[in-house]
């Protein structure tokens, strides 16, 4: 039994490999665009600067994790509303989606600015303490060395 029946979901087939993808290819993207970061900041900024870098990923991954889960929920509750024909609770769905995603990033923006020598500390910085501290504050408001 497939659940792309022949008459009524033949677009929907076409999109969601269509779709499939370019999702795929997003996926590959983030880690090369990590590995061109660390090797560019390996050659012109020091081997201190790729530790506080790796150190910082975590934090990175975090962020890009809780965007995914948010972006890809929307997503789905939008393109279930907009298949019952529903396009008024799918744009509601992307507005609240677009709130929440401003309120979570204010939020960690706060606290990492705020908690940045705490952050450092829990992510084992030692002695390098104080620059990723720096690297965290910074980050949180959009300033990246």
């Amino acid at each position: 039994m497939s659940i792309f029946k022949k008459s009524n979901n033949n677009i929907l087939h076409k999109l969601y490999f269509q779709l499939a993808g370019v999702n795929i290819l997003i996926n590959m993207i983030q880690p090369c665009n990590q590995l061109v970061d660390t090797i560019l900041i390996g050659r012109a900024l020091g081997a201190q600067a790729l530790e506080v870098y790796a150190l910082f990923l975590p934090v990175y991954s975090f962020l890009l994790a809780v965007s995914c889960v948010l972006s890809k929920g929307v997503q789905i509750t939008s393109s279930h509303m907009v298949g019952k024909g529903d396009f008024k609770k799918s744009n509601e769905a992307v507005s609240t989606a677009i709130l929440v995603g401003i309120v979570i990033a204010l939020s960690f923006s706060v606290t990492c600015f705020v908690f940045s020598k705490q952050m450092a500390h829990l992510l084992g910085a030692g002695e390098l303490t104080e620059s990723v501290s720096d690297y965290i504050r910074d980050y949180s408001i959009g300033i990246t060395q």
